[in-house]
């Protein structure tokens, strides 16, 4: 067993539905550049992020 957390759970911690909160990335990135791993697991969920709220705007238009 390992303490480190999934990538399910990481998700779950840095994202939320773009209705309920609107998250400061540059704070997020900070934190996380100082390991390139997260920084890269935080850039995929971001841009999940962004493509969710595109279909999302799409399928509402």
């Amino acid at each position: 067993m390992t303490n480190r957390k999934s990538i399910e759970d990481m998700a779950e911690d840095l994202w939320s539905p773009p209705e309920t909160v609107d998250i400061n990335e540059d704070a997020l990135k900070a934190k996380a550049a100082l390991n390139k791993d997260a920084r890269r697991r935080l850039d995929d969920l971001m841009e999940e992020r962004r493509l969710k709220k595109v279909i999302e705007d799409d399928y509402l238009d």
